[in-house]
């Protein structure tokens, strides 16, 4: 081969080498190419793409602190993330097993949530909850004092008093409804169709009451009166349940429906886990292997 070819082939070669290599740099930073940086971390880039947007309708001077302040914090995000992996033992760097876990848990409960929202009946029927407390009673003792209180909150200047101890002492319907129609022109506070059990914290809460109003309440066995400044509180004893004692099913009744309620959920998740596996079955859409030797 003449000197002439020879030159002539290696500059061809060299030409494709270079143009080669030069295609696989481009490739690899095109983006810095096409638009300057705005910050390095090693070899990771800010680009302005990657902040396109931010600042809009601010001043331009709140725009460029917003600008550098996001800049500082993603070179100082980025170094601490760098320390981190060169440092950190290999079992604490491989996350991505535990953020797929994590999105396969996320996507498994929204799922169950949305079906539980169509099939679940909250509104549990009063005799499966009456039921249910008469089978478990031993599980609904009580942990304090209650008291089954009517109540009429009266200024101390109400006239008449005598009429409103009579009518509230009184167990007869008349009475009762004439009692009902002056508390709702003369009482701030009252109950006198549907008696609470209530603490002795509820009472103190509701009615405004010190602790030693209990000393008088456990002593009347008709209608205890409890002066307080310029009011009159009126207190109807009907019942009391000591610590320890089974609580009355009015007093449990929402936790019980809480406790059935959960029992559903649990109920729906099972058959519709079921339902599933049964269908992925029938269709062939799982194959478990065995390769356990007999």
């Amino acid at each position: 081969m003449s000197r002439f070819k020879y030159t002539f082939l290696l500059l061809v070669i060299s030409s494709c080498l270079l143009n080669f290599a030069c295609k696989k740099y481009f490739a690899a930073k095109g983006k810095e190419l096409t638009e300057p940086p705005l910050a390095r971390v090693h070899e990771k880039y800010l680009y302005p793409s990657d902040v396109a947007g931010m600042g809009a309708g601010s001043t331009q001077s709140d725009s460029i602190k917003m600008m550098n302040q996001y800049i500082t914090d993603w070179v100082k995000r980025n170094l601490i993330i760098d320390k981190a992996e060169k440092n950190l033992p290999k079992e604490l760097l491989d996350i991505d097993q535990k953020v797929e876990n994590y999105r396969q848990s996320l996507i498994i409960y929204n799922y169950e949530s949305e079906l539980i929202a169509q099939k679940l009946n909250a509104n549990i029927p009063k005799e499966e909850k009456i039921k249910y407390y008469n089978q478990y009673g031993g599980s609904f003792l009580l942990d304090d004092d209650i008291f089954n209180i009517e109540y009429i909150v009266l200024a101390i200047n109400t006239p008449q008093l005598d009429k409103w101890l009579k009518l509230f002492k009184s167990t007869t319907q008349e009475d009762q409804v004439q009692l009902r129609s002056l508390c709702k022109i003369s009482s701030a506070k009252y109950e006198v169709d549907n008696a609470k059990w209530l603490t002795r914290a509820e009472i103190m809460k509701l009615l405004d009451v010190p602790a030693d109003f209990f000393d008088k309440l456990n002593k009347s066995n008709e209608i205890t009166k409890y002066y307080s400044g310029s009011t009159l509180i009126l207190v109807k004893k009907l019942g009391v349940k000591a610590t320890g004692e089974l609580a009355p099913y009015d007093r449990v009744e929402a936790d019980i429906n809480q406790i059935l309620v959960t029992k559903s959920k649990t109920t729906i998740l099972d058959q519709i886990y079921k339902e599933i596996y049964e269908e992925g079955e029938t269709k062939k859409e799982f194959e478990v292997m065995n390769n356990s030797k007999k």
